[in-house]
């Protein structure tokens, strides 16, 4: 029997040769599809159900639900974990930051503790695991991949416009972030600085992501005829390139607005931070406008980003 004959009848239902026959006839995948049901059967119902379970792995998502870190059913309930296709609770599965370290970055891996589901904290990587195509802990297959989280003091878990420290690796909805001076910072500096930390916008990323980010506001010059610089740098002050914005001072004290927009690719898997640099290309002090951002007070300085879902 050819392999598309036997597919065809166990999707329609029908009724399909003896066992040895079907295990020549689809080899590899008879194996990993009776491996996953923890049986040698060829009904064709069973084979039906596991075909449609291994193109539904990864029906989750990781969030954080109040004070708790939850992988949550989404589209459906199935997860590859094992090697075998489980069920994701109908509430979900939960687990609290106690004994985690702030400022440490984890992987959460799902493995099975006899018949229960249960997460797993982790600062070991993950590789794919060369039978299934499941993304799972480098030293122990029996680990599935379902997201990373930061930890803040407390120990707690936090996701927040200022902190994306949860993401999810299934149905990951992407990131927003937004930050921005409560009041006016200045600096004097003839190279860049970081104007304050409170703008920081922190997140943690997937490799091959692309983030967009975005920095506005107003500043103004105690001289005139000098240029107030402003830059986005993640991690550190370098200016990333394509993200300075120069604002020209006509008159001393005078308010002149900035904005910059660029995206950046090639980030490390993990945690990073960008925030606003500054300098004064010429004598003076450069003063940023903080304060609470509203549509009557748009000068205020801003920091966002975003990643696609």
């Amino acid at each position: 029997m050819q392999i598309s004959d036997a597919l065809k009848k166990i999707l329609n239902g029908e009724s399909v040769p003896t066992t040895g026959q079907f295990r020549t006839a689809l080899g590899q995948l008879y194996d990993f599809l009776t491996g996953i049901v923890g049986t040698d059967t060829t009904d064709p119902a069973t084979l039906q159900s596991l075909l449609g379970q291994v193109a539904h792995h990864g029906q989750c998502q990781l969030v954080k639900s109040g004070a708790n870190l939850v992988l949550k059913p989404l589209n459906g309930n199935k997860l590859m974990v094992g090697g075998k296709m489980r069920t994701i609770p109908a509430a979900g599965v939960s687990m609290t930051a106690d004994g985690l370290t702030p400022g440490a970055r984890y992987y959460i891996y799902v493995y099975m503790d006899g018949d229960t589901m249960t997460l797993r904290p982790s600062t070991t990587g993950h590789i794919t695991y060369a039978d299934s195509g499941v993304e799972v802990k480098s030293d122990a297959g029996s680990n599935t991949l379902v997201g990373q989280v930061r930890i803040v003091a407390g120990p707690a878990f936090q996701d927040t416009p200022a902190q994306r420290f949860v993401r999810s690796w299934f149905n990951d909805p992407g990131i927003s972030c937004l930050n921005w001076f409560t009041a006016t910072r200045s600096t004097a500096s003839p190279s860049y600085v970081e104007l304050s930390s409170e703008i920081r916008i922190e997140f943690l990323t997937w490799l091959g992501e692309i983030i967009h980010f975005g920095g506005a506001g107003g500043s103004s010059q105690t001289n005139s005829g000098v240029v107030n610089a402003t830059a986005v740098s993640i991690d550190g002050v370098q200016p990333e390139l394509g993200s300075w914005s120069g604002a020209y001072m006509p008159i001393n004290n005078f308010g002149v607005p900035f904005s910059t927009s660029f995206f950046k690719a090639g980030l490390t898997e993990g945690y990073h931070y960008a925030t606003l640099v500054a300098r004064v290309v010429g004598s003076g002090t450069g003063n940023w406008s903080g304060g609470t951002p509203t549509s009557s007070n748009p000068e205020v300085c801003t920091l966002a980003a975003a990643i696609p879902g």
